[in-house]
């Protein structure tokens, strides 16, 4: 019987932080090295479909200088995600969401193959 979701989402969390001692602080949430750049992805797209950094910040309400910063973050808030996506018409959750599937089977196979 596979593995409720939530324990795979356990996994996967717990895979990715760090222990910390009880007079340390809890180290700040990182995302996990092998997860998608989105800044770079949202400029190929963009370049892919001819459109300017310029073209986005005018759709975003910003300044330009501010898309070209956002190009260099590996990760951004999800509100805003989501504004891009609805602009370019382009879906980049589907880039997390594969990584996530990715997850939870290996993590059901390492699960199958203990038992």
């Amino acid at each position: 019987m596979p593995e409720p979701a939530s324990a795979s989402l356990k996994f996967l969390i717990m895979s990715n932080t760090k222990k910390t001692t009880s007079h340390s602080r809890p180290p700040r949430s990182k995302a996990p090295d092998d997860l998608p750049h989105i800044g770079s992805c949202i400029k190929q797209h963009l370049h892919d479909k001819g459109l300017s950094g310029a073209w986005l910040a005018t759709r975003l309400g910003c300044d330009r200088t501010n898309i070209y910063k956002l190009f260099r973050k590996q990760s951004i808030d999800t509100s805003l995600l989501l504004r891009i996506s609805l602009i370019v018409d382009n879906d980049f959750f589907v880039l997390f969401s594969e990584r996530l599937r990715e997850s939870i089977d290996s993590f059901t196979a390492s699960q199958n193959q203990q038992q």
